[in-house]
C-alpha cells in the first residue's frame, strides 16, 4: 500500500500544523491487508500525536500540547499529578462535544491526551487512564448532572463551583455543636429532639432525685 505522506511532509489539516516523523504498515483483518499508521508531531509545541491512520490526523481540531492544562488536572509544583477532578473532567468533555461538535469517543480521547501532555511523563495517575474508564465515568456523571432541570451540564457545573467559592470565602463560618436554653425546660426540649427517651432529673444536695 502506497503511503500518502512521506517523512517530513506536512499533514493536510486546516486546523493544525503537523509534520510526519515516521510511518509504518500495520496489518489488520484476516486477508493480509495493511494500513499506514503515521507518527506526527506538532510544529508549534513539538507534541507527538498518537500513531494513527491518515483520516483522524487530517480531521484533528486540537493539539493537546498547545491546549491549556485542563482544570481537571491538579498537579503539585513538581508537575506530579495529585488528582483528576471528576467535575472538571465532565465539563471539559461536555464542552468538546457541544462546542467543537466532537463525538464522545473523540472528546474522551482528547481529554486523556491533554491530561497526559501536561503531566510528568509516566505519571501513574495519568498513564493509567483509559478511554473505557473515562467514558464510563462521563456517562455516570452526565446522567447525574442532567437531572438538574432547565440547566446545561456546563451551567450547572459553573454554578456549583461558584457557590462553593462563595461559601468558602464570603460567608462567615458557622459554629458547630448543639445549643439549648440553660433551663430545665430548654434541656428537656433538647433531649426530646436529639435523644428521645431521656429526661431531666433534678438531684437534691443529698443526692436524691427531686
Amino acid at each position: 500500500m502506497k503511503s500518502k505522506y512521506r517523512l517530513g511532509d506536512t499533514i493536510n489539516n486546516p486546523n493544525l500544523s503537523m509534520t510526519v516523523k515516521d510511518f509504518s504498515l500495520v496489518p489488520f483483518g484476516t486477508k493480509g491487508r495493511r494500513a499506514t499508521y503515521y507518527q506526527a508531531t506538532c510544529k508549534k509545541c513539538g507534541y507527538s500525536f498518537p500513531a494513527a491512520v491518515v483520516g483522524p490526523l487530517e480531521r484533528r481540531k486540537c493539539c493537546p500540547g498547545c491546549e491549556k492544562q485542563p482544570t481537571a488536572l491538579k498537579t503539585d509544583q513538581a508537575g506530579n499529578c495529585v488528582t483528576i477532578c471528576r467535575m472538571g473532567q465532565l465539563e471539559y468533555i461536555h464542552q468538546l462535544i457541544t462546542e467543537e461538535d466532537m463525538s464522545q469517543q473523540d472528546a474522551v480521547e482528547l481529554f486523556i491526551e491533554a491530561v497526559q501532555a501536561h503531566a510528568n511523563e509516566g505519571d501513574p495517575l495519568t498513564s493509567e487512564l483509559t478511554v473505557e474508564m473515562v467514558r464510563s465515568q462521563y456517562r455516570r456523571d452526565s446522567g447525574k448532572m442532567s437531572k438538574s432541570a432547565g440547566k446545561s451540564l456546563v451551567e450547572t457545573t459553573k454554578e456549583t463551583e461558584r457557590h462553593s467559592k462563595v461559601e468558602s470565602s464570603d460567608q462567615p463560618k458557622q459554629e458547630t455543636g448543639y445549643k439549648c436554653l440553660p433551663t430545665v425546660t430548654g434541656v428537656q426540649t433538647f433531649l426530646n429532639k436529639y435523644l428521645p427517651g431521656y429526661r431531666v432529673v433534678l438531684i437534691s444536695e443529698g443526692g436524691m432525685p427531686l
